[in-house]
């Protein structure tokens, strides 16, 4: 998923579960800022105190990607949550993300029961992200492994007429994704669903491809998956917000079944990253998912926001480091990442 769904959705899905504005926020700034937390360098902030960021994402073309160890680190907690499924043949097919698996509920108990610390709104989004994207990466394995690797002829989108400008978009990004490619560790090394470029994060597509390893032609449905995907979480943050009221927005929220059709229109949008942002904005500004206050207005994200230079103005300003959202966000990505490394994944027989 990309960033209308991250941010805005998340955000949408949390107002609309009845979470505050303010909690909502910070709850989707930690949802994306997982994609954009690349620094790995040890913040200095003076001679007795620094911190020790976790990054949770590289670029598709880093050489991080090469490095097994990032792998498990980095792709496999934070982007392709092994579905660990019972009916596996092979190590490698339990290390296959699938959609709303056993890990990734028991990642969600998680935030919820961890929710009172200081950081309980920042591992909530933490998890959203990941949770999310099990519905979208279901089917690809977030390490180098060939059974990643397809037939390029044979992916195509299924629903969109060759001849409109949407298809031709998609077509033009899957060009100068692969180009971009060539050459690179990127093109060597099947890691996630680098094979088939952005297709997977697209909310309005239907499409298909053909394994490299001989598996049959698999047909995906974005619409579907992603309004699954957004119903999981609206129930998620209800569940949350049951559990720490102090969230809860004095208005209430919506059920699932009053925005379901609201969502399902969203994400049947047709167009690029910014028009997909423009048509969440435009729900809430029209009260179709929940009932907006002014805080809900100037919805917009920004990278820099939590990054090490702001950690750094903070604390010269007088900020307690365990009051500040960039450092609370490192405190929850590590917690997050101990617990399934740690604590689910051995207990499931998948790592050591």
């Amino acid at each position: 998923m990309q960033l209308d769904m991250h941010y805005y959705g998340v955000y949408a899905l949390a107002r609309a579960a009845g979470m505050k504005p303010k909690s909502a926020r910070i709850v989707a700034q930690a949802s994306q800022f997982v994609d954009d937390a690349l620094n790995d360098k040890m913040i200095y902030l003076d001679s007795d105190v620094a911190v020790l960021p976790l990054p949770t994402s590289h670029k598709p073309l880093d050489y991080a990607n090469t490095i097994a160890a990032e792998q498990w680190k980095v792709w496999i907690p934070f982007h392709f949550l092994p579905g660990n499924d019972p009916d596996s043949a092979t190590f490698t097919e339990r290390l296959v993300c699938r959609k709303n698996s056993s890990l990734a509920k028991k990642i969600c108990t998680f935030a919820v029961e961890e929710g009172n610390g200081r950081h309980g709104l920042h591992l909530l989004g933490v998890v959203s992200h990941v949770f999310a994207d099990t519905f979208s990466h279901h089917g690809f394995v977030g390490l180098n492994r060939e059974w990643n690797r397809i037939i390029n002829k044979t992916l195509r989108a299924t629903n969109l007429d060759r001849e409109s400008s949407i298809y031709r978009y998609i077509m033009a990004k899957l060009d100068e994704f692969r180009e971009r490619g060539i050459g690179t560790v990127a093109e060597i090394l099947p890691v996630g669903h680098g094979s088939v470029a952005t297709f997977p994060d697209r909310p309005y597509l239907k499409w298909e491809y053909k394994p490299e390893d001989g598996r049959p032609l698999i047909q995906r449905d974005n619409p579907g998956d992603f309004l699954d995907g957004c119903r999981e979480l609206h129930k998620l943050f209800r569940r949350f917000l049951a559990r720490h009221p102090e969230h809860q927005s004095p208005a209430g929220g919506m059920g699932w079944q009053k925005i379901r059709g609201t969502v399902a229109e969203i994400i049947a949008v047709q167009g690029s990253k910014e028009v997909r942002i423009q048509a969440w904005k435009k729900a809430i500004a029209r009260k179709k998912l929940f009932a907006t206050k002014r805080a809900d207005s100037q919805l917009n994200y920004h990278p820099k926001l939590w990054d090490a230079n702001r950690i750094r103005e903070a604390f010269f300003n007088g900020t307690p480091l365990n009051r500040f959202d960039g450092s609370l966000f490192i405190q929850a990505a590590w917690q997050y990442q101990n617990h399934v490394i740690h604590d689910l994944m051995p207990g499931m027989g998948l790592f050591l």
